[in-house]
């Protein structure tokens, strides 16, 4: 479909349609006919997909922003454009009221305005047709519920608005600051089944109707693009959904993306051209056992589930008896960030293979790499305490270990400030114990020992700079703090 020329429908080389010229909406599948809107004209077409030949066309005029004549009419598809639905052999429309049409001969059943607001048309956001009724978001952070005559049944209000979207028997939500899941009797009510609330606040909503699906789910499982990179999230009927995997290194690049982004703000430039005309995400979508992404950038991102890499790598293991199979299922799993599985096969195969072995080294060596990637993202996640007991495991398998110690005695060092200032508070004043005290001189010692060895470049968290510069700051920074210069000269 190309929105700028014309409309084609193509069906198995069968026949070639060339419809009237002029802006359709995204064509809707309904067995084997195809429905679209010419918006210019505002006629609602339906086409058989074998043969090509127009079933029926109804003449559906549109008010508001869709009152012809329509002189931008790629910015309003792209920033208001009509919502279809289909449900139980009738096309719902929702635009400047709530349409219901037949499927068979394109006659309305009836229309409904969702409220006495002349403008209400302008701000809804998305609409789901699920389990007889019609959920429909608003920008003003209302989700209401219709069912199929266009009565409200219910209705709930969120902080901020949302975008709906089905899959299965379940609604799914998301907003700037939470992702929403609706399953069972809370379709009722609206009640949120469970919530998950996002570190940071997203850029990337504001007030536009969603082209694109952003949400999918299979069984107790969530996939998510909004932000930019592909999440899962698991619901196991608590009340909070859990993040059990993102793509990093797609993450990594969005965000580098965003900081270099700099939209136009010409007066005359439609809003949505601004933010989102190729930049944001189109997907997740399911095939034969994948998960399909396309990414702001315009590449395609095809994703497998690890339990079935896992089974195929498995099979070729004891087929073959090739074990280097094991050490690239490996690194798949560190890259997916699942270590207790890589520490599992890692363990397998140092109690398997002899000292004498070539490939003992490798394995010893991921080993030592596998702890330093687990410390590195326990530590980001603040899990001190699980941190220094990693970057332990990384020192005993052999791991670089300059690097491997900076990262211990910084992770030290902020164990020890959430001791020292929680006691602080807990006295009212600075008061340092005998643990505390050793604490505090066995990272002063060893920042020291480190300063004593060759500089090295260091990646932290205000980005890349010399060792020996980062371990200076670090010692200033603590001296400044009362009490402890006194005990570095005792």
């Amino acid at each position: 479909m190309e929105l700028q020329r014309r409309l084609f429908f193509y069906a198995g080389g069968s026949w070639f349609s060339s419809l009237v010229k002029s802006f359709y909406t995204p064509p809707v599948l309904f067995g084997d006919r195809v429905i679209s809107y010419d918006l210019c004209h505002q006629w609602l077409v339906c086409v058989s997909l074998d043969t090509g030949k127009v079933l029926w066309q109804r003449h559906l005029p549109l008010g508001s922003v869709f009152r012809p004549p329509v002189l931008r009419p790629f910015q309003v598809l792209t920033q208001y454009p009509p919502l279809f639905l289909l449900g139980e052999g009738v096309l719902f429309i929702l635009a400047d009221r709530l349409y219901a049409i037949s499927l068979s001969d394109g006659k309305i059943y009836w229309m409904r305005r969702l409220s006495t607001s002349p403008s209400s048309w302008a701000y809804y956001t998305s609409a789901v047709y699920l389990k007889r009724r019609i959920y429909v978001g608003f920008q003003n952070g209302y989700v209401r519920g219709f069912d199929k005559y266009g009565r409200e049944v219910v209705r709930r209000r969120l902080p901020s608005l949302v975008f709906l979207y089905q899959f299965a028997d379940s609604l799914a939500g998301i907003s700037s600051r939470k992702l929403y899941l609706w399953k069972g009797k809370d379709l009722e009510t609206l009640e949120p089944t469970a919530t998950y609330t996002f570190q940071k606040k997203s850029s990337f909503f504001v007030r536009r109707v969603a082209l694109s699906r952003l949400i999918n789910g299979s069984g107790q499982y969530i996939y998510l693009t909004a932000l930019g990179w592909l999440q899962v999230f698991r619901y196991r009927g608590a009340k909070k959904l859990e993040l059990l995997w993102e793509d990093q290194v797609v993450k990594k690049r969005y965000l580098e993306f965003q900081k270099r982004r700099r939209p136009s703000y010409h007066r005359y430039t439609p809003y949505s051209l601004r933010y989102f005309i190729g930049r944001f995400s189109h997907g997740p979508y399911f095939h034969k056992g994948y998960v399909l992404m396309v990414s702001q950038s315009g590449y395609l991102y095809v994703y497998r589930s690890m339990q079935d890499v896992e089974r195929e790598y498995l099979q070729a293991v004891r087929r073959e008896g090739d074990t280097k199979k094991v050490l690239e299922l490996v690194r798949l799993y560190l890259q997916a960030r699942q270590f207790p599985k890589a520490f599992h096969y890692l363990k397998e195969l140092l109690r398997h293979l002899s000292k004498e072995d070539p490939l003992y080294p490798k394995v010893f060596s991921l080993m030592g790499e596998a702890y330093f990637q687990e410390g590195r993202d326990l530590l980001s996640s603040k899990k001190l305490l699980e941190a220094e007991k990693s970057f332990q495991n990384a020192l005993a398998y052999g791991r670089d270990k300059s690097t491997v110690k900076l990262y211990l005695f910084w992770t030290r060092e902020k164990i020890f400030l959430y001791r020292y200032f929680g006691a602080w508070l807990l006295y009212g004043k600075p008061r340092l114990t005998a643990s505390l005290k050793n604490a505090f001189l066995q990272v002063i010692q060893g920042y020291l020992s480190l300063l004593e060895k060759p500089s090295f470049q260091w990646i932290e968290e205000r980005g890349e700079t010399d060792s020996h510069t980062f371990i200076r700051r670090r010692l200033l920074s603590l001296l400044k703090l009362p009490f402890l210069w006194k005990v570095y000269q005792n």
